[in-house]
């Protein structure tokens, strides 16, 4: 995040950079409204009035070489709906988003609600603004009614591979990583969804890897 001033004869030009430069932040950024509805938190911790707009995307073929995204434009037909999709918060204002989920799909469906602030007026006549504005892209997932994944695990010394043959995509905790000399740190692990391969390197070959799969709460240590 960064600010970059320029005074050309008299003209300000702001670039600013970055979401957090709007003074806009979004929370959480990944959601599973399958048996609850969610919402999005969105603050405005800068200085200035915030404008911002949210859109609904469904995301086809999640983490694979051909992912694309379409907008929604029929939330019935995506059986998701949010509320509302434009905001305009004061400095210091904390709203909500509501997602609300209208059915459980055949199959998985996975969208990207993508929360964009917009710029306002200038402050002055004098002002010109240039700002480059990063918005959020919030993971929204839905699930089959009694969709489970079903991993196929497979580790070849530092090299961990995740299958996933299941009906539903498979959400893994953070994995505790321990050398046998008691040393451990922590792992981000993907999620792993229906069809999907995922492969993630190990610190080393020799260590045992701990993590918990949802939804079901299986218990992996290798």
């Amino acid at each position: 995040m960064r600010s970059v001033l320029l005074r050309i004869a008299g003209i300000t030009l702001m670039c600013l950079a970055g979401s957090a430069a709007a003074g806009i932040e979004v929370h959480p950024l990944f959601i599973d409204v399958s048996r609850t509805d969610g919402a999005i938190r969105v603050s405005n911790s800068g200085a200035e009035t915030a404008y911002v707009e949210a859109e609904i995307f469904e995301v086809f073929d999640a983490r694979r070489p051909t992912q694309r995204e379409a907008r929604v434009d029929d939330p019935r037909q995506a059986g998701l709906l949010l509320a509302p999709r434009r905001l305009t918060l004061a400095p210091g204002d904390v709203r909500r988003i509501r997602l609300l989920n209208l059915g459980h799909p055949p199959a998985d469906r996975v969208f990207k609600v993508k929360v964009s602030p917009r710029v306002g007026q200038a402050q002055s006549s004098s002002e010109v603004a240039v700002k480059v504005l990063v918005g959020y892209g919030v993971w929204v997932f839905s699930r089959p009614d009694g969709g489970r994944p079903q991993l196929r695990i497979r580790r070849d010394g530092r090299l961990l591979t995740l299958e996933n043959d299941g009906s539903s995509f498979a959400e893994l905790s953070v994995g505790r990583y321990c050398e046998a000399g008691g040393r451990c740190e922590t792992i981000a692990l993907p999620r792993v969804f229906v069809g999907g391969v995922e492969r993630v390197e190990l610190p080393s070959a020799t260590g045992t890897l701990r993590f918990t799969v949802q939804p079901g709460g299986e218990r992996i240590e290798l």
